[in-house]
C-alpha cells in the first residue's frame, strides 16, 4: 500500500513539475517577444511624420486657433527668417535671434558638438538630397538641446514616402510636428 502511495506521490511530483515547466516555458517566450517587440515600441513616436501640404489642407478645415498656428508654420517653413545653416558640420548664421534651422541629414550627429544659439529656434528642415542620405538611422533626440522646436520638417529631393521617412527616423520624445515636402531639383 505504501508502494501505491508513493507512486501516486511521484507521479503528482512528477505532474506538478511538467505544469511548473510549461509555465517556464510560457513566461520565456512571452519575455522573447518582450524584448524582440521592444526596439519597435523604442523606435516608435508619438506623431507620425505627414506631408506638408496635407498636413495644412487638414487643418484649414478645424478651429481658428489651429489656423493661426498653422500659418505661423507655414511661414517659418516657407519664407525667409533669421537662420542658422548647418551643412557637412560647417556653421553659417544670417540674421540675429535664428528661429529656424536648416541642417543636412548628414549633419544632424555634429549638432551636438556644435554650439548654437539654440533657445529660439521654432523650426528645424532637415535637408535630405538622395536616397544614401537615408542609408543611416536619423536619431532626433538630438533636437532636444533646442527647448522651442515646434516643428521638424523634411525636404527631401527625390521621391519619398512618409512611410520611408519613418522606417529611418529615431525618435523617443515625439513632441513636434513631423512634416515632409518633396522639393526636386529643377
Amino acid at each position: 500500500m505504501s508502494k501505491v502511495m508513493f507512486l501516486k506521490s511521484q507521479a503528482k511530483i512528477m505532474e506538478n513539475l511538467f505544469q511548473i515547466r510549461q509555465f517556464q516555458h510560457l513566461t520565456l517566450k512571452l519575455l522573447v517577444m518582450l524584448f524582440l517587440a521592444f526596439p519597435i515600441v523604442g523606435f516608435s513616436q508619438n506623431s507620425k511624420i505627414q506631408n506638408t501640404e496635407d498636413f495644412f489642407k487638414s487643418v484649414q478645415k478645424s478651429e481658428v486657433s489651429k489656423n493661426k498656428s498653422t500659418n505661423s508654420i507655414k511661414s517659418l517653413i516657407k519664407d525667409l527668417h533669421p537662420s542658422i545653416y548647418v551643412d557637412n558640420g560647417r556653421v553659417n548664421t544670417y540674421g540675429k535671434n535664428p528661429i529656424v534651422l536648416f541642417v543636412d541629414a548628414n549633419s544632424i550627429l555634429k549638432l551636438k558638438g556644435l554650439s548654437l544659439e539654440s533657445n529660439q529656434i521654432e523650426v528645424v528642415t532637415i535637408k535630405i538630397n538622395q536616397k544614401s542620405d537615408l542609408i543611416h538611422l536619423m536619431n532626433l533626440d538630438v533636437f532636444q538641446q533646442f527647448p522651442s522646436i515646434k516643428v521638424i520638417h523634411f525636404s527631401v529631393g527625390f521621391d519619398c514616402s512618409a512611410e520611408t521617412l519613418s522606417n529611418n527616423v529615431r525618435i523617443e520624445n515625439a513632441n513636434y510636428t513631423l512634416l515632409y515636402s518633396i522639393e526636386k531639383p529643377s
